[in-house]
């Protein structure tokens, strides 16, 4: 045993255990139990069962207003800083604790070039700046999804709700924003999504869904980003942040067939 331990070190039999569950796990078959009537048995039971997959998702970001400025206190005119619509890349987890309930946890990276829009109500462009820097997030959210049919149905329509926590990066790409307090700030937030997901094979699934978040701006506060090339005349406390998404899903246990109808006998047919 000595020997063996000293080729084999203790992190090595973790990722052979690990390798074992996850092979095992998808020789069997998925979540049936649709209501818990035993929270240790149909819930807790399930977390180590055969119900977990695997995402990855891309796709399209954009943001509401962070500030409203005056450039000029002498003039009424007023402008916003918002952005562009952005990219967004992604990757996490889930485990369908239910048929049709499941919780999951997934890192999100999106990208924005932000932008002053001249905020008139005149159609003027007079005001407005382009890549006024570059604003990045890096999100990590948890969710309760609830599936309208079961979660390895051919298609179902799906919802969650959820929190999510947010590290911003700011990025100068034009000299107008000064990142005061540091180079990253963290907000908080909550947000729901609503989507579709569609059975690929019995590993296999895709999904489409929208992401609307509300979270805490990271031009709002003592130590936040800041714009310097006005007057900020409206600094909302949150912001809002919507994702629009593709991705494909893993599934390590395989969807339970339906039992075969039985045969009427002849025995059965004249009573």
């Amino acid at each position: 045993m000595t020997n063996l331990a000293r080729v084999f070190p203790r992190r090595s039999w973790y990722a052979v255990a690990l390798a074992v569950l996850l092979v095992t796990s998808a020789r069997l078959p998925a979540q049936t139990k649709a209501d818990p009537e035993d929270f240790m048995k149909d819930v807790i039971k399930a977390l180590f069962g055969p119900n977990w997959n695997l995402f990855v998702s891309g796709g399209a970001t954009t943001n509401g207003q962070f500030l409203l400025q005056r450039p000029n206190l002498a003039l009424p005119a007023e402008r916003e800083l918002t952005t562009n619509t952005g990219y967004n890349v992604g990757i996490g987890g889930g485990v369908d604790i239910l048929l049709r309930t499941g919780i999951r946890l997934g890192y999100t990276y999106s990208n924005n070039n932000l932008r002053f829009r001249t905020n008139t109500g005149d159609g003027s462009d007079n005001l407005d700046v382009d890549d006024a820097g570059t604003l990045g997030s890096h999100t990590i959210a948890a969710e309760v999804v609830r599936y309208m049919l079961p979660a390895r149905a051919m298609v179902t329509p799906y919802a969650s709700i959820g929190f999510q926590g947010t590290w911003w990066t700011l990025d100068n790409g034009f000299p107008i924003l000064d990142p005061a307090g540091g180079s990253t700030q963290f907000r908080l937030g909550g947000l729901v999504t609503f989507g579709v997901q569609a059975k690929m094979g019995d590993h296999f699934g895709a999904r489409l869904e929208a992401t609307a978040a509300s979270t805490g701006n990271p031009f709002s506060g003592r130590h936040s980003f800041r714009a310097v090339t006005g007057t900020t005349i409206d600094e909302p406390t949150k912001v809002s942040h919507t994702d629009y998404r593709v991705g494909g899903v893993y599934y390590f246990g395989k969807p339970k067939m339906p039992a075969p109808p039985t045969m009427a006998t002849k025995n059965d047919s004249k009573q």
